[in-house]
């Protein structure tokens, strides 16, 4: 019964894993310019009427052509658009979000692999090359206990008044007042009680390391004008076992 746990557990934990990759692909970088260059930048701007209040404006999006200058920029590629792949470079004057569109049928590697856009199809006056290469690290297995609660039913029962009681075996004790005879009162019911405990935990910490590079090329020399490294390490908990509370 035991091995069946850990298979299930495993089970879960790789589709968590995926889930997760696939949800979390920003990764943050630097993008090194040789020479200036133009990008099409997405732009986002409130369109209001004279008079409107800011929360009546309708958002406008428009691309307009924004020029980075040769050297080091902080920068952000994001990977989870389904349509198009994200840069987000920090200036001095401000941030810019330049769109790489994808094109139908194609889809970019989530983990490990290669991939290609042409300036024609991206929306961008270059060409895109790139790799993604990640690794994953497992820690033995670790164990720990969390404190949990749990259910029981019990059979209480209850005598009214001081001078009757019950015994903790459902017993009924007379007590007899001065010249009276003892009488007997009880009410019993079945309640559920939530009543502290442990649950043994088995579980393994998973490193993952992501590595992305990414090349900017003039359509015709085929020239690097501006390359984008970047790297996202992150450690996750991968449950294997969670055993009963009590």
């Amino acid at each position: 019964m035991r091995a069946t746990h850990y298979r299930l557990g495993e089970l879960l934990a790789v589709l968590v894993i995926v889930t997760l990759t696939a949800a979390c692909q920003s990764i943050d970088g630097e993008l090194k310019v040789g020479q200036s260059i133009a990008l099409n930048a997405t732009v986002v701007t409130d369109d209001c009427m004279p008079g409107a209040v800011p929360h009546d404006c309708e958002q406008k999006v428009s691309r307009e052509q924004r020029m980075l200058a040769a050297g080091s920029y902080d920068a952000e590629i994001d990977l989870t658009g389904a349509d198009a792949l994200t840069l987000r470079v920090a200036t001095r004057e401000r941030d810019d979000e330049f769109l790489f569109s994808i094109p139908a049928g194609v889809q970019l590697p989530r983990e490990n692999g290669r991939f290609q856009l042409a300036s024609v199809d991206i929306g961008q006056p270059f060409d895109v090359a790139g790799e993604i290469q990640t690794a994953r690290s497992r820690t033995p297995v670790r164990v720990t206990y969390e404190a949990c609660r749990y259910r029981v039913e019990r059979r209480i029962c209850r005598r009214p008044g001081k001078s009757h009681r019950t015994s903790h075996a459902g017993h009924h004790v007379k007590h007899h007042g001065r010249g009276g005879k003892g009488r007997r009162h009880r009410h019993c019911t079945t309640e559920t009680l939530r009543l502290p405990g442990e649950q043994r935990i088995e579980y393994q910490d998973e490193t993952v390391i992501s590595d992305v590079a990414m090349a900017l090329r003039a359509t015709r020399s085929r020239t690097r004008a501006a390359h984008f490294d970047g790297t996202r390490r992150s450690v996750r908990r991968i449950e294997l076992y969670r055993g009963v509370c009590r």
